[in-house]
């Protein structure tokens, strides 16, 4: 476990059960009239609303680094035209770091972390050691073009279509860190900040020869002489 920023980053499974909610006896579902039934159907009903109040009352600023089958594999596909027209083909963000995000503009964390993704992305323009995408949940690409109007930002968005499914979307906002060689690197339920992201990259931003999984070369030592 390491700590950034005083947060605590831990790549070890995280319980879901503040996801799942509690257990259900699936079989006592559906009996009709029976005290079985209600109370699975009670539990139903209090697993969706404790669901949904983590979603609206969860910090919009914390970060929790999530398990996912995606980790350490290659990215899946992500291709096709963005909201505002352009096409986009993340094979072609290969040598860059890159952000996948998963936002909706409806999402008060989503909103929160908006100015740490567009910090994010001016920091990579000045470099060119990363980029941005984001998949919209449930969007128009009016509502998309205007939430960027407003808020920021530049990078493509993606309409959903079938990517929070490949991605194993939990809840959002939820993103990847996707190294320059184009595997899954880490992954982040909730909020990021780019102040997080920014030294991860740097701590990692090296060929695998030297300790990293990046590209670029670890500068070299001052030379030193004697006498100065």
């Amino acid at each position: 476990m390491s700590e950034i920023d005083g947060h605590e980053i831990d790549g070890g499974e995280v319980d879901g059960s503040a996801l799942d909610g509690d257990a259900v006896d699936h079989h006592a579902v559906g009996q009709p009239g029976g005290s079985a039934a209600r109370i699975a159907a009670l539990a139903v009903g209090a697993a969706v609303l404790g669901l949904l109040a983590l979603f609206i009352s969860s910090d919009p600023r914390g970060r929790v680094e999530e398990p996912n089958r995606l980790l350490g594999g290659r990215v899946p596909e992500m291709r096709g035209v963005a909201v505002d027209g352009r096409s986009f083909n993340i094979d072609n963000l290969r040598g860059e770091w890159v952000i996948v995000n998963f936002f909706a503009t409806w999402c008060p964390p989503c909103i929160a972390e908006h100015p740490d993704l567009v910090r994010l992305e001016e920091w990579g323009e000045a470099n060119g050691r990363l980029a941005l995408v984001s998949v919209a949940f449930n969007e128009t690409p009016e509502k998309v073009q205007a939430f960027f109007d407003e808020r920021g930002g530049g990078w493509p968005v993606l309409d959903d279509a079938d990517l929070s499914v490949e991605f194993q979307i939990a809840l959002i906002p939820e993103s990847f860190l996707i190294a320059p060689s184009g595997l899954v690197f880490q992954h982040f339920l909730g909020g990021i900040r780019a102040d997080d992201l920014i030294a991860i990259i740097e701590a990692n931003d090296l060929p695998p020869e030297q300790g990293g999984v990046g590209t670029r070369s670890a500068e070299p030592a001052p030379e030193t002489g004697e006498g100065g």
